[in-house]
């Protein structure tokens, strides 16, 4: 963050823990909580999402989290997404 400054921009996926993909989260009725849940992603990515200044998409299952200038316009409408790691993704 330092290097990059709030001018930039830094993005890490902040997908939460499923099994079956998004069969699997219907099958098991798993609600995801963008505000509490955590992160299958590792440490670092749910380390960042929870900080102050990032904000983390509602995509169900695809979530993504940002920090800087542009976060909002990255991150803005994700939940819509037809497919979530296709090309209307933040980070794809």
């Amino acid at each position: 963050m330092e290097a990059i400054t709030s001018e930039g921009i830094l993005a890490m996926p902040s997908f939460p823990p499923f099994v079956g993909g998004e069969y699997g989260i219907a099958r098991e009725g798993i609600i995801f909580d963008v505000r509490v849940s955590p992160t299958a992603m590792g440490r670092i990515p749910d380390t960042f999402w929870r900080m102050e200044g990032v904000k983390r998409s509602l995509h169900p299952t695809h979530s993504v989290a940002g920090w800087g200038k542009e976060r909002d316009w990255l991150l803005e409408g994700h939940e819509r997404c037809h497919f979530p790691l296709w090309e209307e993704h933040p980070i794809s």
